[in-house]
C-alpha cells in the first residue's frame, strides 16, 4: 500500500506540474469585505493578495473591498516586458468599457 501511494503522489505531482506550467493566464475574481476591516485596530484600506513563483507568463488577481477594486497583476518578463504598460492599456479598456455602459445606459433612459 505504502508503495503505491508513493507512486500516486508522483503521478498527482507530475499532473499537477504539467497543468501548471501549461496554464499561460490565471483569472481570479474574489468578492471582499463590502464593509472596512481591521487588522490589530489598524484600518485595512486595500486587499490586494496574489500568488508567487507560478509558471505563468500573466497572473491577475481582482479584490473588491468596500467600493474600490484593486487589480494585482503578476507577469513573467520574459513574456510581457513592460508589465506597466500592460496595467496602462487595462485601465484604458476599463475606461472604455464603462463610458460605453454609460452611454448604453443614457440611450435606454431617453
Amino acid at each position: 500500500m505504502r508503495r503505491f501511494q508513493c507512486h500516486l503522489n508522483e503521478a498527482v505531482g507530475k499532473l499537477y506540474h504539467k497543468l501548471f506550467f501549461n496554464t499561460t493566464l490565471w483569472f481570479s475574481n474574489v468578492p471582499g469585505p463590502e464593509q472596512e476591516v481591521t487588522f490589530f485596530g489598524h484600518d485595512a484600506t486595500y486587499i490586494a493578495p496574489s500568488c508567487y513563483g507560478q509558471p505563468n507568463a500573466l497572473m491577475i488577481h481582482i479584490v473588491s473591498y468596500v467600493d474600490k477594486l484593486t487589480f494585482v497583476i503578476s507577469a513573467d518578463e520574459e513574456t510581457i516586458p513592460d508589465p506597466h504598460r500592460l496595467g496602462d492599456d487595462l485601465e484604458e479598456s476599463l475606461q472604455l468599457i464603462k463610458a460605453s455602459a454609460l452611454a448604453k445606459e443614457g440611450n435606454k433612459n431617453k
